[in-house]
């Protein structure tokens, strides 16, 4: 089998302190596969479902129209991140009212994505079996291969790359 070099990867990101360290992974894969980058959140309304009085909180849309602009301000600062003119960077800020895991594979897949990197929290086993995880979801059911970014791991994408 011929194992053909990544064109298009996808950076599944979800804003925790590891956003970045998954950015930087990507681009380290783009970087040597000469491949385009997609940054990639899901912006999933059901997450937020929040039963709590209209009087204390904004209005749905409101406070939806602000996490949008927050979400969209962050791509932004992400791919700005990205100081390599030769990695054309692609930040996408997707609503699904699909599972998390789903929504990135359906998206690499329709778009032609033949890389995800996806960040791995330490929840630990309870926490996998009550709450699922978003990386073991893509792992499991991806059509192409996944790259799983340990966060807080202690080699970072910078020093394996040797910078």
């Amino acid at each position: 089998m011929i194992v053909q070099p990544f064109r298009k990867i996808l950076a599944a990101i979800d804003f925790s302190p590891a956003a970045q360290e998954v950015t930087d992974w990507a681009v380290l894969e783009c970087q040597r596969h000469e491949a385009d980058l997609t940054l990639l959140h899901i912006f999933s309304p059901q997450a937020m479902n929040l039963q709590l009085p209209e009087d204390i909180l904004p209005s749905s849309m409101e406070l939806l129209g602000r996490l949008r602009q927050l979400a969209g301000e962050q791509m932004a600062s992400l791919a700005a991140g990205v100081l390599l003119p030769e990695i054309r960077v692609h930040p996408v800020l997707e609503d699904s009212a699909e599972r998390l895991g789903t929504a990135i594979i359906q998206h690499a897949h329709t778009h032609g994505h033949d890389l995800i990197v996806i960040g791995s929290h330490s929840q630990g086993v309870i926490g996998r079996l009550l709450l699922g995880s978003v990386a073991t979801d893509v792992v499991h059911h991806a059509h192409c291969p996944v790259l799983v970014v340990r966060t807080g791991s202690r080699e970072t994408a910078g020093e394996q790359a040797g910078q």
